[in-house]
């Protein structure tokens, strides 16, 4: 088959899905699925498991409660642990108290390349902890909840 043929062939097939558009009931499924509202968009987006990226994340999310899903690329003194995923990096505060105990537990007892689903609030480094080599080192996420989605052997 050449390429023109291929062209033509599939230009005939999109003609006909077109035409189907024009029936009432494909018109009326069309419609039913676009995210024409803020409802459905947002119903659309529970399905999600994060807020964000790992790597977007800056100074102007402080305040904002974020959701993120990554690895565990190594952990820190039990206080701290750096999570990644496809578009980088973030710092996460391991809570101390005794509220958040059993957060404390998840996490300092999951292995490095574990898979993790936090919660928690972006808050600032504090002055002289900044990070300027990361794009996310002027912040890190106080964590709330976790969650090990999948575990690493050690």
């Amino acid at each position: 088959m050449s390429f023109r043929h291929g062209l033509r062939l599939l230009y005939s097939q999109l003609s006909l899905f077109s035409r189907e558009l024009n029936r009432p009931w494909c018109r009326y499924v069309s419609n039913s699925l676009a995210l024409s509202s803020e409802k459905r968009a947002s119903d659309f987006n529970s399905f999600v498991a994060r807020t964000n990226t790992c790597g977007e994340l800056r100074s102007a999310h402080v305040g904002q409660e974020v959701t993120l899903c990554g690895w565990i690329q190594y952990q820190r003194q039990g206080l701290f642990l750096v999570l990644r995923d496809f578009q980088g990096l973030t710092q996460i505060i391991i809570p101390q108290d005794e509220a958040h105990s059993h957060v404390k537990k998840v996490l300092y007892d999951a292995p490095v390349e574990s898979v993790v689903r936090v919660t928690g609030t972006v808050t600032s480094r504090p002055p002289g902890q900044k990070n300027p080599r990361m794009p996310t080192g002027d912040i890190e996420v106080k964590v709330k909840t976790a969650e090990v989605l999948n575990s690493c052997k050690k």
